[in-house]
C-alpha cells in the first residue's frame, strides 16, 4: 500500500486508485477493516499507518465495479524506527517513527539490527502486486534464505512454538531443498 489521501487508497504497484467508503467510520457498522488479526471500524489507524513512511503495509482489498473498497485486510510487513519498549511475554512493541509513536502487538519476536536493540530490521524489496504474485511464497523475492522450493510452491500453514507460520524453513522439506 502506498497511501490513503482524502479517502483514496493507492498501491505502490498499481496505477488504479480505490475509494475508501464512509461506512468504515461507524462504530456500529459490520464493515470492519482488518489489520493483522485486529478488526477496527475506523479507517483512521489504517490511514495513519499507510501514510507513515516507516511502515510497509500489505493489503488485500475487495472493491466493487466503481473501485469503491468493500473489504480491507491489511498486514504490517515491515517497520523502521527506534524501539522504545519491548515486552517479550505480551509480544508488545512500542516504536517511535518520524510520524509519531506506535504501540503494536506482534505475533513473533521482532528482529533487531543493532547491539543496543533499539532499531527494528527491515525486509528489503517491494511487496508484490496482487496481479504479479510470484508462483511460490509471496515473500520469496524478499527473503534472504529462500530456496528453490520457495519459488515453486506456497508452503502449508503450520504451528511453531504456538504461532502459525507459512514457511518451508519450519518443514521437513527444508533440508531436502538445498
Amino acid at each position: 500500500m502506498a497511501s490513503i489521501q482524502n479517502d483514496v487508497l493507492k498501491f505502490k504497484t498499481s496505477s488504479v486508485s480505490y475509494t475508501m467508503l464512509d461506512k468504515y467510520n461507524t462504530k456500529d457498522s459490520d464493515n470492519t477493516i482488518k489489520i493483522g488479526s485486529t478488526e477496527t471500524q475506523s479507517k483512521k489507524l489504517l490511514t495513519r499507518l499507510a501514510n507513515d513512511s516507516a511502515f510497509e503495509l500489505y493489503a488485500e482489498i475487495v472493491a466493487d465495479g466503481n473501485n469503491k473498497v468493500t473489504e480491507v485486510d491489511a498486514r504490517l510487513t515491515a517497520a523502521t524506527g527506534k524501539l522504545v519498549e519491548y515486552d517479550q511475554d505480551k509480544k508488545r512493541i512500542k516504536i517511535e517513527t518520524s510520524g509519531g509513536e506506535y504501540e503494536l502487538i506482534t505475533t513473533s519476536k521482532p528482529k533487531l539490527t543493532d547491539e543496543d536493540h533499539t532499531h527494528l530490521a527491515v525486509i528489503k524489496g517491494m511487496v508484490p502486486s496482487f496481479d504479479q504474485m510470484p508462483k511460490g511464497c509471496a515473500f520469496c523475492p524478499r527473503c534472504a534464505e529462500a530456496r528453490d522450493i520457495c519459488r515453486e510452491r506456497m508452503p502449508e500453514l503450520t504451528e511453531v512454538d504456538g504461532q502459525k507460520v507459512r514457511c518451508f524453513k519450519y518443514s521437513k522439506e527444508w533440508e531436502d531443498a538445498r
